[in-house]
Formats: C-alpha cells, sequence, structure tokens
C-alpha cells in the first residue's frame, strides 16, 4: 500500500546539451481505500482519485489523467503521484516521452554539432525547415529564430523588378522556409513553440539544431581592356557611320581578340560556371547630340542594362558602350556610370525552389567627347575607371527601369548644348 510519501524518479534519458528538452506525457492514476474498524484491509472499500486530486511533476492530469510537461535530458525527476486529501492509496504514472527534432530539407538536425547531411546547404537553395517527434496536440503557437543572412519573401520591387526581402510574419508557423544570401558556420534554428492539448493542457518546449551554409569562394575582377575612340571600328557602325565608342566586340571575331571597353572575369573557383549569371544596372547615363544651329538632343536615365552575355562565354561579361555620331550634327557626348553583379543560383531539385543570390559587384565608368571639326569627327576628351572590384555583397539589385539600346531613357529637347 502506497501512501502519498513514496517517491518515484524519473529518469529522462536522452544527452546532456544546452537547449536539449524532450516532451513527456505521463500517465497517472490512484485507488483509495478507506480505514478499517478492525484494521484488516480485505475487503476494504475502494474508490477511484479524481484526476483532480493528483499531483505529479508538480502539475495536475487533465481531464484524461494526463499531465504534458517539457523537461531537460538526461536530468532524474521526482515522479511521485501525490493524492491530495487520501491518506491510503495506491498511485502510479506512465511517461512516453517525445523528443522534438528540427529538419532543415528533412535532414533532422543535432542542437550540439553540425551533422553530415547538412554541412552541403548553398546559399540560394530554398531551406526549409520543420520539427518532427512530436504528439498529437489540438493547436499551438511558435516562433523560428534562425541564424545569419537570409531572406523569406519575394515581392515587386517595381512592375519590372522582383527582390525579396525577410518577413518575420512568416516565422510564426510550425514549418517555415528562406533563402541564404550569406555563409553560416554551425547556425543554430530554434523554434519556441507553446502546444495545446485536448485534456486542457498547455506546454511550452523549444527545439533546435545546426548547420552550415556553404558561399561560393569566387574572385570577380574588372578591368578596362579597351580605348575610348572615334570611328567606324564598332560593331554597331552601318554603312560607315561613325561612332563614339568604348571598345568593340566584333561578333565574327574569336573571344581572345576582342577589345571589349570594360570586362569582367569570374574565376569560379572549379564550380560549374553555369550556376553563375551578370546582372548590370545602369546607375546613371547621359548623352547629348548637337545640331550646329544649338538644337540639342538629351538622353538621361537608369535601370537593368538587358544585355548582360556572361551565360555565353561562361567566365566572363563584356560591354562596350557607344554613341553614333549623324550626319548634321557638331558635338556629342556619352557617359554612362555601371554596378555589374555576379550572381548565383544552385541547382536544386526542386524546380524553381532555388533563387539567384548577389555574391559580388563591380564598379566603373565612363566618358567621352566628341566634335565635328574641320576634318571631321575627333575624341576632344574621355575618361574611364573601374571604382570598384571583386567587392563583396548581399545586397539585391533593384531597378524601376529597363534599359535597351532603343528604349528606357528620358528624352528633351533644347537649345542648351554643353
Amino acid at each position: 500500500m502506497e501512501d502519498a510519501h513514496t517517491e518515484v524518479d524519473l529518469f529522462t534519458g536522452g544527452k546532456a546539451g544546452v537547449g536539449r528538452q524532450s516532451l513527456f506525457g505521463v500517465s497517472c492514476g490512484a485507488t483509495a481505500y478507506s480505514q478499517p474498524p478492525d484494521e484488516t484491509w480485505e475487503g476494504t472499500p475502494e474508490n477511484t482519485v479524481p484526476y483532480s486530486a493528483l499531483t505529479v511533476l508538480h502539475k495536475t492530469p487533465g481531464s484524461d489523467g494526463m499531465v504534458w510537461i517539457a523537461l531537460p535530458d538526461n536530468a532524474p525527476m521526482d515522479m511521485t503521484v501525490t493524492a491530495n486529501g487520501f491518506h491510503h492509496y495506491n498511485a502510479g504514472a506512465t511517461p512516453q516521452k517525445y523528443t522534438p527534432v528540427v529538419t532543415a530539407n528533412s535532414v533532422p538536425l543535432d542542437p550540439d554539432i553540425v551533422v553530415d547531411g547538412a554541412t552541403n546547404f548553398w546559399v540560394g537553395q530554398n531551406m526549409a525547415f520543420s520539427v518532427s517527434g512530436l504528439p498529437d496536440y489540438v493547436d499551438s503557437v511558435q516562433h523560428w529564430t534562425l541564424p545569419g543572412n537570409y531572406v523569406n519573401e519575394s515581392y515587386a520591387y517595381s512592375s519590372v523588378c522582383t527582390s525579396y526581402r525577410k518577413n518575420t510574419d512568416l516565422l510564426t508557423n510550425l514549418s517555415t522556409s528562406c533563402w541564404y544570401v550569406d555563409k553560416v558556420d554551425a547556425g543554430t534554428a530554434s523554434i519556441g513553440m507553446n502546444l495545446h492539448f485536448s485534456n486542457g493542457q498547455d506546454v511550452s518546449i523549444a527545439a533546435l539544431g545546426k548547420f552550415d551554409m556553404i558561399k561560393p569562394k569566387v574572385s570577380w575582377v574588372g578591368t578596362q581592356p579597351g580605348t575610348i575612340a572615334v570611328d567606324i571600328n564598332f560593331e554597331r557602325s552601318t554603312s560607315g557611320e561613325p561612332w563614339l565608342h568604348f571598345g568593340f566586340w566584333l561578333p565574327d571575331n574569336p573571344p581572345e581578340s576582342q577589345d571589349p571597353g570594360t570586362k569582367c572575369t569570374l574565376d569560379a573557383g572549379g564550380l560549374n560556371g553555369t550556376l553563375f549569371s551578370d546582372l548590370q544596372l545602369i546607375t546613371s547615363f547621359s548623352s547629348e547630340f548637337c545640331k550646329a544651329n544649338g538644337q540639342t538632343t538629351h538622353l538621361s536615365g537608369s535601370g537593368r542594362d538587358d544585355s548582360g552575355l556572361l551565360a555565353a562565354y561562361t567566365n566572363f561579361y563584356f560591354d562596350d558602350p557607344g554613341a553614333p555620331l549623324p550626319a548634321g550634327y557638331v558635338h556629342v557626348t556619352d557617359t554612362g556610370s555601371f554596378q555589374t553583379f555576379l550572381m548565383f543560383k544552385p541547382a536544386d531539385s526542386s524546380s524553381g525552389a532555388s533563387i539567384a543570390v548577389p555574391l559580388k559587384f563591380i564598379a566603373w565608368d565612363w566618358s567621352g567627347v566628341a566634335d565635328d571639326l574641320s576634318s571631321g569627327w575627333s575624341l576632344t576628351s574621355s575618361s574611364k575607371h573601374v571604382t570598384i572590384s571583386d567587392q563583396d555583397t548581399t545586397t539585391f539589385p533593384v531597378w524601376s527601369n529597363i534599359v535597351t539600346q532603343t528604349s528606357g531613357y528620358t528624352t528633351t529637347t533644347d537649345t542648351n548644348c554643353n
């Protein structure tokens, strides 16, 4: 015959470690006995003790006799069942252990170490975090905490640009997903949960796990091998029309014989070059076309440059901007500044799940002035610079306009020839 002073220990098992918890469902019950007048127990009346009178692990069971509680791993706990208000009773409890496990892309993570399967995730890869090992429950409230630099929502930056950002509201579901834009070394993903059970009990529990995120180690170097010139040696020159141009790229010539204005060269460090792409922003440009009578056409603008060619040559991007020198004009200027991004999109078995993330960028500019002098068109001034090269970045390029060779700029006409 057990009374309220008989102790029972629960050994929670598992590995000790910071943040390691398991969830226990403890089924308990007790039978009470009346004290007979002659102190003999045979035939003594017995009654089931109401669950509301029981205490185990400092909690009162719910309506089904279950106690739900989160306990640290590898810690002995007193699981004595007490029937409050009863002097003579038998009591017992049966525990069931549930260990919540954080998973990343279906890989179970460990709270203390980075397991083998969690070492080969790449920036840009869709990362789906979830938790397994939970018992049945009615509903829950939860919040994820993810390490490092990531985005988890696409949005329309403009009518012509989709970008990505972090939305903390998306961290409140039992499963969440994101794309990383920078490396993570032994980062910890964790979720705190408050579970509500059908017997009216609530319990708070946390789960966590470690993982690595890989960012490619590459170089993205900008050079300006081309010269700024006024002549017909330019791919867009037709019928002998001269151009003011920065370098040239003649389609029928092999790459090694070309002389582009700006060249951005990729060293992918052994990775497949098709995983990379270029994206160029025209941060500003302006052109001016002046006639002899002073009438002047001004072109200006900014936006995404819709002419990347990295994929065609696998390891470099080139640009050779220029402006035509039409008959009837006497003064032409062309000026531009650019940012050329290197983007990385990992191969993904789920179609469309991965995204292109920025790795590097190069900033460069050029300008040229041509005048129709008595001897014909001549270059009167020029400049070219690479101001930033091989610069790491995690900022997504954004734009409100797309610029092509024939559209995407603002045109005004006046008599202000500079």
